[in-house]
């Protein structure tokens, strides 16, 4: 995905916690260099790949998609997270944890919104 957001240090902080492989596919910079992002997911230990131009987010997601697929057909069990980590069990994961760490009277008065620092679901 793009390199300007922190899921790419996120996948990083948690494929190192659970000890599992976690990679990061990324638009390369056109200076040769890595993101300060992309460099702080590879400290963490995200594996890095990145994708030569033309790499908008469409290109970069397709790619991801390739190299999943050829991971799979050599046997690698791997998953990959979508955009945003918009899917189920994520979001249901996300609702649970905030449902338990938030107070009864904001649970009971609700605000109209509330926004997050965790992905774009």
């Amino acid at each position: 995905g793009p390199v300007f957001g922190y899921a790419q240090v996120a996948l990083g902080v948690v494929a190192n916690a659970f000890k599992v492989k976690g990679t990061a596919i990324v638009a390369a910079q056109r200076d040769g260099g890595l993101h300060p992002q992309t460099r702080l997911a590879k400290e963490y230990g995200a594996n890095i790949v990145e994708v030569q131009e033309p790499n908008h987010l469409k290109a970069v997601q397709a790619y991801a998609e390739k190299y999943v697929q050829k991971q799979r057909d050599k046997g690698v069990k791997i998953d990959i997270l979508p955009f945003g980590l918009h899917f189920d069990a994520f979001i249901d994961a996300m609702e649970r944890r905030l449902r338990a760490a938030l107070s009864p009277n904001l649970i009971s008065n609700p605000p109209k919104r509330m926004w997050l620092v965790a992905g774009s679901a």
